[in-house]
């Protein structure tokens, strides 16, 4: 018996509101639209960043969110953000991105990010964040810019 595959056409089809909304809220990411991007999360989400580097923590709020990718900013000379794709189940999801990254040293840099994000089921907005990143890199920007190590 020869295996049906779905075409994207039908697939589309089948979304459901959470692969709507998480697909809408990285279509700003991947644009810098960050004001747009972080409309999507709770003024309360619980968003950890695991390793060793400047931005490990746990951020306990959209503003101290913000904060930290602004630092990003002001470490770089330019950040190119990109969604390599999203997996939703339920409310929950899992993005795997990438940042190109121009260091105050000029050099180039990569940034593989993997998110796991959780939906209030109430509110439709982001509660929960894990994320798990290239830390090696990270390391290596934050050493063109002579900036230490900070904790959320």
């Amino acid at each position: 018996m020869e295996k049906k595959y779905l075409s994207k056409k039908e697939i589309r089809k089948m979304k459901s509101k959470e692969r709507e909304i998480f697909e809408k809220m990285f279509s700003h990411y991947a644009k810098k639209e960050m004001e747009q991007f972080f409309s999507f999360f709770d003024p309360n989400v619980n968003w950890t960043v695991y390793g060793e580097n400047f931005f490990a923590g746990n951020y306990k709020n959209i503003q101290l969110l913000e904060d930290a990718y602004q630092r990003l900013y002001e470490m770089t000379t330019q950040v190119k953000q990109h969604v390599r794709w999203i997996i939703v189940e339920g409310n929950a999801a899992a993005a795997f991105l990438y940042d190109e990254i121009i260091g105050k040293d000029n050099k180039h840099y990569t940034i593989d990010y993997w998110l796991r994000l959780q939906l209030s089921p109430q509110t439709q907005k982001v509660i929960q964040v894990d994320n798990f990143m290239d830390c090696l890199q990270m390391q290596k920007i934050i050493k063109s810019t002579h900036f230490g190590r900070r904790v959320a």
